[in-house]
């Protein structure tokens, strides 16, 4: 929170608390992502991937110690997550599905638009080991069926066993 209330102002930030699947939809334009802070001695290297194939990705900071404050531009054409290599042949995604269900990222919307994507690479739990800022994309929603569907069930088993209960 530190390194959010120096970069942003303190209450300029809201945490997304209500997921730990964060993926993303591109807007109109390119996304921007911008290196924010980073505070691990691993070297990190982030970029994004493409939801519907998270082994495709696109390396956007080699070493983003050395791109504090430096920005890149992308256009991944559909849902996308973002990820960072904390050591060879091990990959940690916005998305903790893809990571055995363990938690990688907090995730922080901007007051000015945008997020904060704060990444954890080891057992610290301080999500400051690469802060990266996105711009220009929205946090995707589940579409209405993936909601609509267990609705629907619970709704039905309601009906079943309360006219059970009723003797009909």
């Amino acid at each position: 929170m530190t390194i959010l209330n120096s970069k942003y102002g303190a209450g300029n930030f809201h945490e997304v608390t209500n997921t730990n699947e964060y993926e993303f939809q591109p807007g109109a334009y390119v996304v921007t992502a911008l290196i924010v802070d980073k505070q691990s001695a691993n070297v990190n290297p982030t970029g994004w991937y493409d939801s519907s194939d998270p082994d495709s990705m696109n390396l956007l900071f080699p070493t983003p110690e050395g791109s504090i404050g430096v920005s890149k531009s992308f256009n991944p054409g559909g849902k996308f997550g973002m990820y960072i290599e904390p050591s060879a042949g091990t990959t940690y995604y916005s998305k903790a599905s893809l990571n055995g269900g363990v938690k990688r990222v907090r995730l922080f919307t901007l007051d000015t638009g945008g997020y904060v994507l704060g990444f954890e690479d080891s057992t610290d739990n301080d999500y400051q080991d690469v802060v990266l800022e996105l711009k220009g994309a929205s946090l995707n929603v589940p579409e209405f069926p993936t909601i609509a569907a267990p609705i629907a069930a619970i709704l039905g088993l309601v009906f079943i066993f309360g006219r059970k209960k009723e003797g009909l």
